[in-house]
Formats: C-alpha cells, sequence, structure tokens
C-alpha cells in the first residue's frame, strides 16, 4: 500500500482490518494494530522476484498475505533451501531485530 493509501482514515482502517485478521497479531489489542498499520507498507511481488538478499541490510520484515515466499541460504554447493512459507508467516524479522546482514534470501 502507497503512503498516500493509508493516509486516509479508510485506508488506515482496511490496512488494521486485514492486520486483524492474522493469527500471529490476534493476541494485539485494536490500538495496537491500529498504530501498527500507520507504519505498514503494502508490497506486491512477482512470482521469483527477490525481496531480500543473503549479506544485505535492511530494517523491513514481512507477513506473508497471500502466495509463497522460499528462504534460500547460498552455500559454497549452491543455493540451499531451508524453508517454504505461506500465508500469516513472518520473516525478515531477526534482521529487523539485529541489525546485521540478512542470512538468507527470499
Amino acid at each position: 500500500m502507497t503512503a498516500t493509501a493509508t493516509e486516509s482514515r479508510g485506508g488506515l482502517l482496511d490496512v488494521a482490518a486485514r492486520l486483524r485478521r492474522q493469527a500471529l497479531l490476534s493476541h494485539l489489542s485494536d490500538e495496537q494494530i491500529f498504530l501498527l498499520s500507520r507504519a505498514t507498507e503494502h508490497q506486491l511481488a512477482e512470482k521469483g522476484e527477490l525481496l531480500f538478499a543473503h549479506g544485505s541490510t535492511g530494517a523491513d520484515f514481512y507477513l506473508l498475505e497471500r502466495g509463497e515466499v522460499t528462504i534460500r541460504r547460498p552455500t559454497p554447493y549452491g543455493s540451499f533451501t531451508l524453508g517454504t512459507l505461506g500465508p500469516g508467516a513472518l520473516f525478515g524479522e531477526a534482521n529487523f531485530l539485529s541489525r546485521f546482514q540478512r542470512s538468507a534470501d527470499a
């Protein structure tokens, strides 16, 4: 979602409603969900698109609404798949907390 779409009350309510549907966030109060919705950016990705790369920096983490994301780690023997995530999965949070380089590709 773009910044202009989330600036309006209707846009924020839509984002908050989508966040509320996530089981991972079910323990948050409505106020907390609404505050989180103000810091949320909607991102669409094409199949096969790299969201972030091993060794990159960044403070973003992701909550997958739909589709799949494969987490891979490059090794001297090729790329090793660590897992495939589905809707409701949170990923990228380790770098968000540690501020170190990313440990895998997504």
